[in-house]
């Protein structure tokens, strides 16, 4: 053995469940402020239709960030390492900037933003609170009550909930009178639903103990519970 290489930053990128990382040029930035949501940039070289499939906006993203670990080189020019990586980012495409450079290559910029993303506004749904044959199948009942339609639907997006709703009645809709999302995001029905029940609702990033990375939190409390909280 003639040395030891100090560690090398790495990274990887996996977009709809392909390794692009190959294709990135240059590195990748992850931005991650309190209160906020999180976002990563990165760039890639086009190539004709490779990614038509893949890099296209709303398509989930996972960024692992890590180093190479007791990289050894021998004397005889082989090496060998130990991969460390951690999650850094798990979120979805939100745009795409097409870049022409001097030399006449093409690159593509991609901007994208964490899970909180899909309830503050990324997709759009239809849907019957209750209602039979319903995409949602934890929707497929005859009644579900204000606590479950909230729990569940931020359950969907797979972020954290805070959830009070104190002394405002559960109400509970049926097949006969659903609660309906007609063309409007899952933070617009929530934000409807709470304004209807007498509740606030909003989200933001908690650090919680031991952990690097922020997580996104959904709060729907009754106006009560936040004065009594203060």
């Amino acid at each position: 053995m003639e040395n030891t290489l100090p560690y090398q930053p790495r990274f990887k990128i996996h977009v709809k469940g392909k390794d692009i990382t190959e294709y990135v040029d240059g590195g990748v930035e992850v931005n991650y402020e309190l209160m906020r949501i999180s976002n990563a940039t990165f760039t890639i070289i086009k190539e004709g239709e490779t990614f038509s499939d893949v890099i296209s906006r709303g398509n989930h993203v996972t960024i692992w960030g890590g180093y190479l670990k007791e990289s050894e080189l021998y004397n005889d020019g082989t090496s060998t390492s130990a991969n460390h990586y951690g999650m850094v980012f798990n979120g979805h495409i939100r745009s795409l900037t097409v870049n022409y450079l001097d030399n006449g290559s093409v690159t593509l910029t991609v901007t994208c933003i964490d899970r909180s993303w899909s309830i503050s506004g990324f997709s759009e749904q239809i849907y019957r609170y209750p209602g039979k044959g319903n995409k949602r199948e934890w929707a497929n009942t005859s009644r579900i009550k204000i606590s479950e339609l909230v729990r569940n639907i931020v359950d969907d997006m797979g972020v954290d909930l805070d959830f009070e709703m104190g002394d405002v009645p559960d109400r509970e809709f049926t097949l006969k009178d659903p609660f309906c999302q007609q063309n409007e995001t899952d933070f617009a029905l929530l934000n409807r639903l709470a304004v209807q029940a007498g509740c606030y609702v909003w989200f933001d990033t908690v650090l919680k103990d031991g952990e690097q990375i922020p997580t996104p939190v959904l709060h729907f409390k009754s106006r009560k519970s936040i004065v009594e909280n203060k």
